[in-house]
């Protein structure tokens, strides 16, 4: 199948979801090489797939996972700065729970898949971390009991 992505020149568009992904007063985060921020793991959804699977394939290929239950919280629609040029990108946010990896990743460990690091990070570390969107700092720590629609403009 084809990855909803398109580019203009410098500018993209995206389509994606996420994982939030909980343990212990940890959120799972990803870093790419070459990059100077971090996000939640996932990736693009593809042409004629529902965001939910979208994210039961992204998570099965990146972590051979098992979800048995996800919940949208947000979806997002924002503008952000790359190294690869201007994003707008919408991207659906789901809760992940009864995660279920068939190698436990303990929560000191980083582990390296390819040019990305997945890593845990503590829900009161966040703030000095850069992750994007930055909404995501203050939002995982409490989290909404339905699904909200964001705009965010990140590229002034």
């Amino acid at each position: 199948m084809t990855d909803i992505v398109f580019h203009e020149g410098q500018n993209w568009f995206n389509f994606r979801v996420a994982a939030v992904i909980l343990s212990q007063d940890h959120l799972l985060v990803q870093h790419v090489e070459g990059f100077n921020f971090c996000f939640l793991p996932g990736g693009r959804v593809q042409l004629m797939e529902s965001m939910e699977q979208a994210l039961q394939r992204e998570l099965r290929e990146e972590f051979e996972v098992t979800l048995p239950r996800t919940r949208l919280l947000w979806t997002v629609e924002n503008f952000f700065p790359t190294p690869l040029g201007r994003y707008h990108e919408i991207c659906g946010y789901f809760l992940c729970e009864g995660f279920q990896i068939d190698q436990p990743f303990p929560l000191d460990v980083s582990w390296t898949q390819g040019k990305s690091t997945y890593y845990w990070t503590p829900l009161d570390s966040l703030p000095a971390l850069p992750l994007v969107p930055s909404f995501l700092q203050e939002a995982v720590k409490a989290l909404p009991a339905y699904a909200i629609h964001l705009s965010l403009n990140e590229l002034a």
